[in-house]
């Protein structure tokens, strides 16, 4: 029998957006000590429904004061007594578009992962035949951690202002390119009900994007 894992020998990682390198290298260590393949794939969805929420969060703070930016070092920082008001500024109508959809598109992924994680799996609880580790192992690639990075991409894009339509749609689309494909999985096993949802979630995200590509031109 192998050595135990020391989980406290894992590198951690303080930040505003974890770094998905080292949250997936935890989860790939973790995946090694599930009980079987539904608990595995579990994980990396719900690391990745962590991933989304903390982007939500970091979305929403970015946009209380959109002029903040990532630099350290700015060369302000030294002007203690400038009124920060002076500073801020209002987003623009436009701007108000792009956010408001851009979070929509986090809420629908929040939305397509747990609908996987709390029905589609669980037909899969009893059942550990070759084609139910098949479909476990096609969620858990397309819903860990390319689907992270795809998130991770987004929220950068919707926390650099002034924001740009055109590259916020660039990366929603890559976002959507992987949450598809994982509605493609899960329609081949759903009944007519789920099948509808599914296709609902997925127009639901079609709709969003459109309306951040139409700011493109404003």
């Amino acid at each position: 029998m192998k050595s135990p894992i020391d989980l406290n020998l894992i590198n951690s990682f303080q930040g505003a957006l974890v770094d998905t390198g080292i949250t997936w290298y935890n989860c790939d260590v973790l995946k090694k000590i599930s009980k079987n393949n539904l608990e595995a794939t579990s994980k990396k969805v719900k690391t990745t429904l962590d991933f989304i929420g903390d982007s939500l969060n970091e979305i929403k703070e970015a946009s209380e004061n959109p002029d903040t930016g990532f630099d350290d070092f700015d060369d302000d920082l030294d002007s203690d007594n400038e009124d920060e008001e002076e500073t801020k500024r209002e987003l623009t109508e436009t701007e108000k578009t792009i956010l408001e959809n851009t979070l929509n598109i986090f809420k629908m992924s929040n939305f397509l992962l747990k609908k996987i994680l709390t029905r589609t799996m669980k037909q899969y609880l009893k059942d550990t035949s070759i084609e139910a580790n098949q479909w476990l192992d096609s969620v858990a690639e397309h819903a860990g951690k390319s689907f992270s990075e795809a998130t991770d991409d987004l929220a950068c894009a919707a926390m650099s202002y002034p924001l740009d339509a055109e590259t916020i749609v660039e990366e929603s689309n890559k976002l959507f390119e992987k949450a598809s494909s994982l509605i493609d999985i899960c329609i081949k096993v759903s009944d007519e009900i789920n099948v509808k949802w599914y296709n609902t979630c997925r127009d639901q995200f079609t709709k969003y994007i459109n309306a951040i590509a139409a700011c493109k031109s404003e």
